[in-house]
C-alpha cells in the first residue's frame, strides 16, 4: 500500500463558510500562502445567516468586496413595531425609527444577502486570485509537533470524498502547515480535536424561521421594512420580519417551550448538553412541511386583520438556540478556532455571520505578520486574538439574552426590542465594537492635548479628506489600505516641521511596516508643495497628504477630521494616530521632539 501524498502550506483553513472564507480572501490580500478544505460539496449549505451589519460591510469593503454585496443585497433603513389591538380584532403599528440609528457607520443601514450568494462571492474572488476550495475534503487526524524548531508543526490527514457518497475515501493525504485555522462551524472538528469545551447552555425555547415571498393580496403594509410584531396570546405571540432581496422576506416565531422533546434526527453531546442540527441550533425533529404548517399557523394568528399570503417557501425549520463560548480560542497559538467553532447564539440580536467575519479579519494580518517577521514580539502579537475577541462574544451572548428574553411572548412588548435594539446599536451595527489595552492598543498619557483619548481600541471613524494633489474628496478608511501594514496618520500643526525627526527615525527602522498619511488643515488653494518641498521625502510621502477642507465652496465633505479627533492644529506638536491593518486605532500619540512614544510602540510589535 502505497504511503499518502504529503504537502506544505503556511496556513491551512478548514471550513468554506463565511469565516473561513473571509479568512482566505483576506490572507490572500496579503500574500499569505494558504489552503483552504470543505467537507461539504458545490451546492450544499451549512447555515443560513444573511443579515451584513455596518461594520461588516466596512471590512468587505476594505477587502475590494462592497460593490458586490451592495448589489445583490436588500438595504434594511426602517423599523417598524406593531402591537394587539386592544380588541384583540388584529394588530396596529405603534412605532417606527431608523433601523441604525446612530450617525457614525460608513454604511448606515443592514444589508440582507442569502448565504448562498454571500459565499459565491468570495468564492468567486478566491477563484479570481487563483484559490480553489478542496471541497469533499474531510479532516481526519491532527498532531502538533512539540518541537519549537519545526518549521510545519501541525500535520493534519485529510481524505477526499465523493458528492455521490461522502463516506467512501478517494484519496489519504497529509497537510503540514505552520498555522491552522478552524472555521469548521458549531459542531468543530478542530475544536474537538485540541480539546476546547463549549461554555454556555441551550434554551427551550423553540424557535421557527421560514424563508418565502408575500404572495399578490397580501394586505400588510411594511414588507419592506423591519417588522417587530406582537400578536395576542398564543403560539407565535411574537414574530420578527426581515425584507429580502427580489421581494422575499423571512419570518422569525417565538412558540415558547416545547412538548417532552421528540426523538432528534441527528444527536451529539457537548458538555454532556445535547445538540443537534447546524450553526448550534437544536433542530426539533419535524420535517419542512410541519414546520412551514406550524409557522403559517403562527402567522395566520399573529398578523391579525391583515393578510399574509404565502408562495415559494425556500426553507423552514424548527430549532432551539445554543448560546455558547469556547473556553479558549487557540492550542500554542498554532491552532485558532474561528466563528460558529468558537460561539454559537440566537439570530436575534442580528449578528449572524457578522461576528465570524470579525473573527477571521482579526486574525488573518496577526498570522500574517507572525509569517513574515520573526521577532518574538511579532509572535506574542497572536495570543491578542483571543483577548480581543473572547470578551466580545461573552458580551454578545450576554446581549443575546437580553434580546432573546424580549422574544418570548409574555416578557415584553416590541418597543422595549426597539430600544434594547437602540441601547446596544454601537454593539449590533459593530461600529461601537472595542478593543482593551495590550501592545496593540496602547492609551495615551493623561496629559495629552488632543481631547478624545478614548478613540483607541475603537475602529477608525469614518471622515472625508480632500487629497492635495488632485483635490478629490477621499474617506479616510480608503486612504488606510488593508495591506498588513500600520498606517500612521499624522495630524499636521502650523509648525510643520515639529515632530518630524521623530517620524523619520522610526520610518529609518519600520518604514517597510508602515504607511504614512499627512493630515493639514487649510484651505487647498493656499497650499503649494514648492514650500515644504520636505513632505516628499520617503518617511512622508506627498502623495499621501490630505486637507481638512470642504471639497466644493459651501460644501461639508473634505472637512471636520481634526475636530473628529479633537485635535489642534495650532498646537505646538503634530498628533500622530497609529490605525492596525484591521482599522482599529493602536494609540494617538503627541509627536513631541525627543519623544519616544511612537518608536516605543512598534518596537514592542516588532522588536
Amino acid at each position: 500500500m502505497s504511503s499518502p501524498s504529503t504537502s506544505k502550506v503556511d496556513v491551512l483553513i478548514v471550513g468554506a463558510g463565511p469565516a473561513g472564507l473571509v479568512s482566505a480572501v483576506a490572507l490572500s490580500r496579503l500574500h499569505i500562502p494558504f489552503r483552504i478544505v470543505e467537507r461539504r460539496h458545490k451546492g450544499e449549505l451549512a447555515g443560513r445567516a444573511d443579515g451584513i451589519q455596518p461594520r461588516t460591510l466596512e471590512i468587505l469593503s476594505s477587502l475590494g468586496l462592497s460593490a458586490p454585496f451592495l448589489a445583490h443585497g436588500s438595504q434594511i433603513h426602517r423599523m417598524v413595531t406593531y402591537m394587539p389591538l386592544p380588541t384583540e380584532s388584529g394588530i396596529a403599528l405603534v412605532g417606527q425609527s431608523i433601523n441604525i440609528p446612530i450617525d457614525e457607520p460608513r454604511f448606515p443601514f443592514e444589508t440582507v444577502l442569502p448565504i448562498e450568494k454571500f459565499e459565491e462571492i468570495l468564492q468567486e474572488d478566491l477563484l479570481e486570485n487563483g484559490h480553489v476550495i478542496d471541497r469533499g475534503t474531510v479532516p481526519t487526524d491532527l498532531k502538533i509537533s512539540e518541537s519549537t524548531d519545526e518549521e510545519y508543526p501541525i500535520e493534519i490527514e485529510i481524505r477526499h470524498t465523493t458528492s455521490e457518497n461522502s463516506n467512501t475515501s478517494n484519496v489519504t493525504e497529509v497537510v503540514r502547515a505552520k498555522y491552522v485555522i478552524g472555521a469548521d462551524g458549531a459542531h468543530s472538528w478542530v475544536r474537538k480535536e485540541i480539546g476546547i469545551e463549549m461554555i454556555g447552555e441551550q434554551t427551550p425555547h423553540r424557535w421557527g424561521v421560514m424563508d418565502f415571498t408575500p404572495d399578490r393580496g397580501t394586505t400588510f403594509p411594511t414588507t419592506r421594512a423591519k417588522n417587530i410584531i406582537q400578536a395576542h396570546e398564543g403560539p407565535g405571540g411574537v414574530l420578527g420580519w426581515i425584507p429580502r432581496p427580489g421581494g422575499q422576506a423571512r419570518i422569525y416565531v417565538a412558540f415558547g417551550p416545547p412538548p417532552p422533546p421528540p426523538t432528534p434526527v441527528e444527536q451529539e453531546t457537548v458538555n454532556g448538553t445535547s445538540t443537534t442540527g447546524s450553526d448550534g441550533d437544536d433542530i426539533v425533529g419535524l420535517d419542512d412541511t410541519d414546520a412551514r404548517t406550524m409557522i403559517e399557523g403562527a402567522m395566520s394568528t399573529g398578523f391579525g386583520n391583515f393578510s399574509v399570503l404565502v408562495k415559494d417557501v425556500t426553507w423552514a425549520s424548527i430549532y432551539r438556540v445554543a448560546q455558547r463560548v469556547a473556553s479558549k480560542y487557540s492550542h500554542q497559538d498554532r491552532i485558532f478556532i474561528v466563528g460558529d467553532a468558537c460561539h454559537t447564539h440566537s439570530p436575534n440580536s442580528g449578528q449572524g455571520a457578522n461576528a465570524s467575519i470579525g473573527d477571521a479579519y482579526n486574525l488573518a494580518w496577526k498570522l500574517a505578520l507572525a509569517l513574515r517577521h520573526k521577532s518574538p514580539q511579532a509572535q506574542n502579537i497572536l495570543s491578542t486574538y483571543e483577548s480581543e475577541r473572547r470578551p466580545l462574544a461573552l458580551d454578545l451572548i450576554a446581549y443575546d439574552k437580553e434580546m432573546f428574553k424580549l422574544f418570548k411572548p409574555e416578557l415584553s412588548t416590541p418597543i422595549e426590542y426597539q430600544r434594547l435594539w437602540e441601547r446596544g446599536m454601537g454593539f449590533s451595527s459593530g461600529v461601537g465594537i472595542t478593543y482593551g489595552p495590550s501592545a496593540l492598543c496602547i492609551a495615551p498619557k493623561e496629559n495629552a492635548t488632543f481631547r478624545f483619548t478614548d478613540l483607541v481600541g475603537y475602529r477608525l471613524p469614518p471622515a472625508h479628506v480632500v487629497r492635495a494633489s488632485d483635490w478629490q474628496p477621499v474617506h479616510i478608511h480608503d486612504v488606510v489600505p488593508f495591506n498588513g501594514n500600520f498606517t500612521l496618520i499624522v495630524f499636521l500643526v502650523e509648525n510643520l516641521k515639529s515632530g518630524f525627526d521623530s517620524i523619520q527615525n522610526v520610518w529609518m527602522k519600520y518604514g517597510r511596516w508602515i504607511d504614512t498619511v499627512l493630515v493639514k488643515k487649510g484651505e487647498k488653494e493656499e497650499f503649494f508643495f514648492e514650500d515644504d518641498a520636505y513632505l516628499m521625502e520617503p518617511a512622508f510621502d506627498g502623495n499621501r497628504l490630505y486637507l481638512d477642507t470642504p471639497s466644493r465652496p459651501g460644501s461639508s465633505i473634505g472637512e471636520g477630521i481634526y475636530e473628529t479627533f479633537g485635535v489642534d492644529s495650532k498646537a505646538d506638536a503634530p498628533v500622530g494616530v497609529i490605525v492596525r491593518p484591521d482599522g482599529y486605532i493602536g494609540a494617538m500619540i503627541e509627536l513631541d521632539e525627543g519623544n519616544t512614544d511612537l518608536r516605543d510602540y512598534f518596537t514592542g510589535i516588532l522588536g
